[in-house]
């Protein structure tokens, strides 16, 4: 199957054909055509010929051209046929340019300027360069037939292209704000069918929506409309302010880079490019960084001199600039020093805190020294920091009292006796291995792994196909490292406003192939490829990486954190200093006592969507410069060299989209050598050694890879300027919780690992929820040529299913072998996993594919890396863990599933010893993989001398019981609500899915009674599982159509009910359990109703909803106004690819419907956060392990009643606070001031009365949550 590009001059979007038969192409396959699917209708008649039909409207022409004859008619044709597409687009040119204009002087109410402004956006818009389609050499893929674009057909209806996006460039809009001002602005709609109205139709339209709006208007909804003018004058100002902000992040991270590349003229003439830019102090001192570098005082003083004309305050950095340019002078003119530090100290500065605040490198902190003491020949280093005690209520007994680490304590000589939290894992020396085998992954920015996949003794096969792979690489390499040497060339001379030179100089050449060719196996894994813009990203981010990594090890950083992580992490081993400090508190007392190299905050500046840029120019090295020798996979001496990746494009949701395509003769290459290493960032493993403890905001985790404390949407910065602007004491305990997280270390339950490995490389197994290889997918079925059109779009339909079933089957089963293949690495090993949070406090670890928040057999697989005795209870506690994993005995007291684990025993046993060929019944669990480790564990405690005495390394689970409506119940102090939640003491645990499931039924039985039919389908069918996901949800926010949803999943799986019932029966059933939850949990209704009308209305003032949990942790929900500026970038041959750019701050209008369905339930999962962090920290302070999946809480067997009290008793200590009533207060202080804005509208009340107006509570008692056994079970 053959395929080539087409391109209309008619419509700003492509289409892909695909054409039967190669040869029937002739001189088609060497050309571009420059039209669309719906221009030109490619068929294939019984004889060897193709009929080309333009066919747009009465006047369609036909012309047909047999194998004879076809270059004679091709380019006569083809020029008849240009000529008629050109007149026609000229035409719609000037209808849309008679268009704007009869808008801009009938309809528009805003000024003169304004107008032409807007007109002159329109203009660009019209001569913005199409991106060139990419020829694609049909000759050489007749030997791969299975390539087959046929699923690539698109939909008749016209949608928004990548080509067409680029106008919101200019209006810096959204997707949906986009449409409407194309239908506002332009007149002119997309209809259903895809026709594009006339101006006519365009003005009746408008009146249409006129009407339409006054009919709203008299039916009594009160909305505020803007005015013309101020809507397209905040359209022009978001869009410069948007431009401006994309502006000045490029300049800061291109001066950053000229300075590393020391090319600061350059950096230096490129600034003149941005008249408009407004500079801060960030950027002026950036400069003043470069130019101190290169020792140019007198730049120095005429960038203080501008700072001054700017109104722009010079601070710490600044000085310590000014002070290093005259360190690194051979000779040191005094009097200049002696003026700069006049000068400090005449606005008040302390020299002293040039060392603590300022971000140094090594090199930069000693000619500041060095420079201050020419100046002050007694002046003597001295830090003195106070460290601000935390003083939340909440932890008053948690902290010690000591102010100043001024005067720390001299080291301490270990002794090799001494034990600590690790005594029991590692002794010194064997840590001190770890830390060396960590920094060594670190430094090397990742580390190549064995796949489990690899074959021991490879067959004559794989090693002619690795041999021929080989082969090809040093082909590439060399052909690459050309390309990029000459583009370097070339592109030093380009003058351009927006360059990529300084990015691409930042690293050695050899850097950047070689991260080139450690990409072509990741996006040659399969036929699908990968969309250019992700590939951009990947690659350019893989750069900006081993940049950072690099400009870490060149200022001194890494050197200096590699010498006090050693100290720190023999701290571990020491029991008196882990009583004394928290890990935080003892990291803290390094610095302090390190008075020498860099500050460890010193970061490369950031390059935001640089990365694109860059990765763009790499990606373009690929699909240019990788060819394949496809003689040599088919045997042949002659060379015959084709291209290993094609440029396409393909439509996702009705949007065109690029991708790049691996060949498939690249991909079979590949898949053939069977590689045995995967390559992996070191920021997506396990630690070898602990984490780097958070200390700030700005880092913690791994020891030199970048980590962020809060994950973003959209890497959107609002949470880490309010995290900036916290004060840092008040953040301390989220610090020491993420920090004993991450402490915790695991190791590798090996025999589960290798059962898992066997299943997995023997097809791999549905039932076990072990995924499958691509292999087991069935193949498309062909389409032949007698098919009418029903068949064909059946057979069309039924082949995009099965090309995303073998893809998603593709994406999971690698997703599978690379977890598994880590698991399999650290088989030997202890390892940690670092920890951090998204914006509402809740805790993920930091590697994203192998952790204990994975999947059934991801779990089954981890041990504590620590050891506990069982002690007296802690075999029966294995025993209740195990029925709990089974999701049998539910209802069960703990007594009761004892007892029925001690009845199963021999099912236990022979599934520990059998486990894939006893009776198996560990596989007809809810959790089998964890069933089965839980049963190898208690046969081993059963079988050995004395199982109290016996140490395991076992994780054991405590659930809460519907944890949101928990804390709903508990805020609420409701009755009724606490006891179907558990918080109430009961001898039997409450189920509230079964609670609902029960109250669902009898409705529907007195419904039955009526003779509601839907009802009476229903009967038998009501049942816990199929209520469950949407009552658990539905405190997180579903709504009505979610939990129909949700139900109808439930009942497509159910035998007994027609299909054609399942959808009203849902709905059906959807209804019932809101109103049950209501009537249920009445108090929690009040509350989730009190939360969202308090966000609705402040969002409606203009205000995102912002809060701060109990625990001290600031949060805004990133919910805002889509604002997209989409950006085309393009190198310099034109290659292109858009990428949406989201600007979110706390200045954008907050999406008001966004805001109020999210607040509820990011309100309470702050809460739940906050829970699981009170009892992280004195389960630490206890020396208890602990370790959370959001709400769900694991420990050691020997240690589940004491967390269990500590649970508790946290869950009373956090809800005996007054939570709603400092809500209100802060909402009060917060919003007070836009009560004014309702006060003039009209609406139901002032803003203030509502903030205030607390749900009213009921009467249950905190207290009895602490003798509720089932509260966490």
């Amino acid at each position: 199957m053959s395929s080539f590009l087409l391109k209309c001059p008619l419509l700003p979007r492509y289409r892909l054909l695909s054409l039967r038969n190669s040869d029937s192409l002739g001189v088609y396959s060497n050309c571009r055509i420059n039209l669309c699917a719906r221009c030109v209708n490619l068929r294939r008649n019984s004889s060897k010929s193709s009929t080309v039909g333009i066919k747009h409207g009465p006047d369609s022409q036909t012309f047909s051209t047999s194998n004879n004859s076809r270059d004679l008619h091709f380019h006569q044709e083809k020029q008849t046929l240009f000529k008629v597409l050109e007149n026609r687009r000229t035409q719609l040119k000037q209808d849309r340019t008679v268009f704007h204009q009869d808008f801009l002087r009938k309809e528009s109410k805003w000024n003169t300027e304004d107008a032409k402004e807007l007109s002159s956006l329109v203009e660009q818009d019209r001569k913005n360069p199409q991106t060139d389609s990419i020829e694609v050499d049909t000759t050489s893929n007749d030997m791969y037939k299975q390539f087959d674009q046929n699923a690539l057909y698109t939909e008749d209806n016209y949608g928004i292209g990548e080509q067409d996006l680029h106008t919101e460039q200019h209006y810096g809009m959204g997707e949906q704000e986009f449409a409407d001002v194309d239908s506002d602005i332009n007149g002119k709609g997309i209809t259903s069918q895809g026709k594009v109205p006339s101006v006519k139709e365009g003005k009746e339209q408008k009146k249409a929506g006129d009407k339409k709006s006054k009919k709203k208007s008299k039916s009594g909804k009160k909305t505020k409309m803007k005015s013309e003018e101020e809507r397209i004058k905040g359209i022009i100002d978001g869009q410069d302010k948007d431009r401006l902000k994309m502006q000045y992040q490029y300049v800061m991270a291109f001066v950053d880079a000229c300075i590393s590349t020391n090319m600061m003229e350059r950096a230096n003439k490129h600034l003149k490019k941005f008249p408009d830019m407004n500079a801060d102090i960030g950027l002026y001192n950036l400069q003043l960084q470069g130019w101190a570098r290169k020792g140019e005082i007198d730049m120095i003083k005429y960038l203080f001199e501008k700072m001054q004309e700017d109104g722009i305050k010079a601070d710490y950095q600044s000085y310590a600039a000014a002070l290093e340019c005259l360190g690194r002078k051979k000779k040191i003119d005094k009097f200049t020093g002696d003026m700069i530090l006049q000068q400090m100290k005449n606005e008040e500065m302390k020299i002293e805190t040039i060392f603590e605040r300022c971000e140094l490198s090594a090199s930069q902190r000693d000619s500041v020294l060095k420079a201050i003491l020419s100046v002050k020949s007694d002046y003597q280093a001295e830090r003195c920091r106070d460290i601000p005690i935390c003083s939340n209520p909440l932890l008053k007994d948690l902290y010690t009292n000591h102010e100043v680490l001024a005067k720390p304590e001299p080291k301490t000589n270990l002794d090799q006796n001494q034990t600590g939290m690790y005594c029991d894992i590692f002794n010194h020396d064997e840590l001190r291995r770890m830390v060396h085998r960590q920094m060594k992954i670190e430094l090397a920015g990742g580390l190549k792994l064995p796949s489990i996949e690899a074959i021991p003794i490879p067959d004559k096969e794989t090693v002619n196909k690795r041999e021929i792979l080989e082969k090809h690489r040093e082909m590439w390499k060399e052909s690459l490292t050309t390309a990029f040497l000459a583009f370097k060339k070339q592109s030093k001379g380009v003058r351009l406003k927006w360059q990529v030179y300084p990015f691409l100089c930042v690293l050695e050449p050899n850097d950047y192939v070689n991260i080139m060719l450690d990409y072509i196996p990741q996006i040659a894994g399969s036929t699908e490829g990968e969309t250019l813009l992700s590939a951009a990203n990947a690659l350019g981010n893989r750069i900006l990486h081993k940049y950072r990594l690099q400009h870490k090890i060149s200022s001194g950083v890494a050197d200096k954190i590699n010498s006090m992580y050693t100290d720190y992490a023999e701290f571990t081993l020491n029991d008196d200093l882990m009583t004394k400090y928290q890990f935080r508190e003892y990291w803290q007392k390094l610095e302090d006592e390190v008075q020498w190299g860099p500050s460890l905050n010193l970061e490369a500046v950031p390059w935001n969507k640089v990365t694109i840029a860059v990765g763009l120019s790499l990606a373009e090295f690929l699909l240019k410069e990788i060819k394949i020798n496809i003689n040599l996979l088919a045997g042949k001496s002659k060379e015959k060299l084709i291209p290993g990746f094609y440029h396409m494009y393909a439509y996702h949701n009705v949007k065109q989209v690029g991708f790049l395509k691996p060949h498939p003769a690249l991909v079979d290459l590949i898949k053939d050598a069977k590689e045995p290493v995967l390559m992996f960032d070191c920021e997506v493993l396990p630690m070898l050694s602990p984490p780097l403890p958070w200390v700030s905001t700005r880092r913690g985790g791994y020891l030199l890879a970048s980590t962020k404390i809060m994950r973003s949407r959209d890497d959107s910065l609002v949470h880490d300027v309010l995290l900036d602007k916290t004060d840092q004491s008040n953040l301390y305990p989220v610090f020491d919780s993420l920090n004993q997280l991450g402490a915790v270390p695991w190791k590798i339950n090996q025999r589960m690992l290798d059962l898992i490995i066997s299943v997995f490389l023997n097809k791999g197994s549905v039932p076990l929820d072990i995924p499958r290889p691509v292999s087991e997918c069935p193949e498309p079925p062909k389409i032949s040529g007698n098919l009418d059109l029903e068949e064909m779009t059946s057979l069309r339909k039924e082949r995009m299913a099965l090309r995303r079933q073998k893809a998603e089957m593709h994406s999971q089963r690698m997703d599978f072998l690379y977890k598994l293949s880590i698991a399999n690495k650290y088989r030997h090993d202890i390892f940690w996993f670092p920890h951090n949070m998204d914006f509402r406090g809740r805790v993920y670890p930091c590697p994203p594919h192998f952790n204990h928040l994975g999947s059934d057999a991801m779990r089954s697989i981890l041990l504590f890396g620590k050891g506990r005795l069982l002690g007296e209870k802690g075999l029966d506690w294995l025993k209740i863990h195990l029925v709990n994993l089974t999701g049998l005995k539910k209802r069960g007291s703990l007594k009761e599933r004892l007892e029925y684990a001690d009845t199963i025993l021999d099912k236990i046993l022979d599934s520990a010893d059998n486990p894939m060929t006893g009776e198996k019944w560990w596989q007809e669990t809810e959790a089998p993989w964890q069933v089965l480790a839980c049963c190898m564990e208690i046969a081993n405690a059963i079988r050995s001398p004395d199982p109290s005495q016996f140490i395991s390394h076992f994780p054991v689970h405590q659930d809460g019981s519907c944890n949101g409506l928990q804390h709903y119940a508990a805020l609420g102090r409701d009755v009724i609500g606490a006891q179907q939640v558990n918080l109430h003491p009961y001898d039997i645990p409450q189920d509230v899915y079964s609670g609902v499931a029960q109250k669902v039924e009898e409705a529907r039985q007195r419904d039955a009674e009526n003779d509601l039919q839907i009802a009476e389908h229903l009967n038998g069918i009501v049942e816990r599982k199929v209520v469950k996901q949407t009552v658990m949800t539905v405190v997180y926010g579903v709504t009505r159509y979610g939990g129909h949803r949700q139900i109808l999943k439930q009942l497509k799986d159910h035998p007994d009910l027609a299909t054609h019932h399942q959808w009203r029966a849902a709905g059906y059933l959807v209804n019932k359990v809101f109103q049950s939850l209501r009537e249920m949990f009445t108090k929690t209704r009040e509350i989730q109703d009190w939360l969202t009308d308090c966000c609705k209305k402040i969002c409606k003032a203009g205000k995102p909803m912002q809060w701060v949990t109990p625990i001290g942790l600031p949060i805004i929900q990133p919910y805002h106004k889509k604002k997209v500026l989409v950006i085309t970038y393009r190198n310099l041959d034109q290659m292109s690819c858009s990428s949406k750019h989201r600007f979110t701050d706390v200045h954008q209008k907050p999406d008001i419907q966004k805001q109020a369905n999210a607040f509820a339930p990011n309100f309470i999962h702050s809460l739940d956060s906050t829970h699981m962090m009170l009892t992280s920290l004195f389960c630490q302070k206890n020396g208890i392990s602990f370790v959370a999946v959001h709400d769900c809480y694991w420990t050691h067997p020997s240690t589940v009643d004491a967390m269990n009290k500590i649970c508790r008793q946290q869950f009373v200590a956090l809800h005996k606070t007054p939570i709603l009533e400092d809500l209100s207060t802060s909402m009060v202080e917060n919003y007070a001031d836009l009560d004014s804005v309702y006060q003039d509208t009209g609406d139901d009340g002032p803003l203030l009365m509502l903030l205030k107006q607390i749900p009213d509570k009921g009467e249950f008692d905190l207290d009895n949550v602490l003798e509720s056994t089932y509260f966490f079970s």
